[in-house]
């Protein structure tokens, strides 16, 4: 049998695949519709650190899902080097990687050696062939199970006690977790799992201190930021994850300029001594029955 000579699929006016075209519209119109269904169940998947796939954004986590119902997917120069080959009829899917980057000097800001920070940022993307594991064939790969992400402590009794709806999923923008402004109701991006407790426990301060104290105001405020990031600096410490560095400066962030994060938490102190003692008192009695 002769070796054909390498044929490129045809690419539209865009340098895209009609297949990766195809993928990206529907992600798209899903987007625009707010019609995820069952893709969003990938943010609540996860995978060893060690395999390429477990590093991906979760918007392409949320293409694998669209296109081959689980985000376990491997690009070709993995596969080879695992000795891996697609089935006969196996489905190629894609997921979008940077081609150009932009270098980008931060004059106002210094490394330790005193010299200006320097940063690369994607400014076109380019589309990726993958194949789900499943649709392959060769050399088992051990351990590359996908496994649901369990919720953060204390979620399932705040569901229980306090009626909360507890969503884990893929958020827009920057925003790990939101909560509604009369905490009915918690969504929180799935992620490890010191990132998804310590954004939970922020949302559940929300949460509680909406029902202590009534509808909060929308938006972020100063107050209201401080008390659900000390709830939670101090839920983290009591479960293990010690994260007072990473809440100091979420709290400082949000202080009036020039002001120091201890005194924005005692403005707020007795907010926050009442959610601990319906945490104590509530949450974690309803627990241990």
């Amino acid at each position: 049998m002769s070796r054909k000579k390498y044929k490129p699929t045809p690419k539209n006016e865009h340098g895209r695949t009609p297949k990766a075209q195809a993928a990206m519209e529907e992600m798209l119109k899903r987007f625009r519709e707010g019609n995820l269904g069952e893709t969003i169940l990938s943010t609540r998947k996860r995978l060893p650190k060690w395999y390429p796939a477990a590093a991906w954004s979760q918007g392409n986590k949320l293409m694998c899902q669209q296109q081959f119902d689980t985000i376990n997917a491997m690009p070709i120069w993995y596969m080879k080097k695992k000795r891996r080959y697609p089935k006969p009829d196996a489905k190629v899917g894609y997921i979008l990687a940077p081609a150009t980057m932009k270098r980008i000097v931060l004059d106002n800001e210094v490394d330790e050696k005193g010299k200006a920070v320097v940063i690369f940022r994607p400014i076109h993307y380019k589309y990726v062939p993958v194949y789900a594991y499943k649709d392959t064939l060769g050399k088992e790969i051990e351990g590359v199970d996908e496994e649901e992400i369990p919720l953060p402590p204390l979620a399932d009794v705040a569901k229980k006690v306090l009626g909360i709806s507890i969503i884990q999923g893929f958020l827009t923008g920057d925003r790990l977790g939101d909560a509604r402004v009369d905490g009915s109701k918690i969504r929180v991006t799935a992620g490890d799992e010191r990132t998804q407790a310590g954004t939970f426990f922020h949302e559940l301060g929300h949460a509680i201190d909406a029902k202590i104290n009534g509808e909060l105001k929308g938006g972020q405020h100063t107050d209201s930021e401080t008390v659900a990031e000390f709830t939670s600096a101090t839920l983290m410490l009591m479960y293990g994850y010690d994260d007072f560095g990473k809440s100091a400066a979420y709290i400082k962030h949000y202080a009036e300029q020039g002001s120091d994060p201890i005194n924005e938490v005692m403005k707020v102190f007795g907010r926050i001594q009442k959610i601990m003692e319906y945490i104590d008192n509530v949450l974690l009695e309803e627990q241990n029955d």
